[in-house]
């Protein structure tokens, strides 16, 4: 398995850092944590920012969030292996009971 880039793995802590404060009760306190652990994915270089320059001297930037994104997708796969392999079911099963809360919109606390 290839290591995560240092960006990523701080990003990873992060995340599972906002799953352990959510509790999911009030659509407000929710908004505030989320800005709150935006500011912290960017303190950990989650998300790069480029900007350039054009010819015409028009800024375009150019966000770059694979350090976020693969931080997370880290978790999720290290989690729905583990739930799969402690519960004796396939990988497939436990992304498809995921999916499902995702259809519904609905998250289990």
């Amino acid at each position: 398995m290839d290591a995560l880039p240092e960006e990523a793995r701080l990003a990873g802590h992060v995340w599972l850092d906002l799953v352990s404060v959510a509790d999911g009760t009030n659509d407000d306190t929710m908004k505030s944590l989320h800005e709150a652990f935006a500011e912290r994915f960017n303190e950990t270089g989650a998300i790069q920012v480029r900007t350039e320059i054009d010819d015409d001297g028009n800024a375009h930037v150019d966000p770059d969030p694979s350090h976020l994104v693969g931080a997370a997708v880290h978790i999720m796969t290290n989690l729905v292996t583990e739930l799969a392999d402690k519960y004796e079911v396939s990988r497939d099963g436990i992304i498809q009971v995921t999916r499902s809360t995702l259809f519904r919109g609905q998250i289990r606390l």
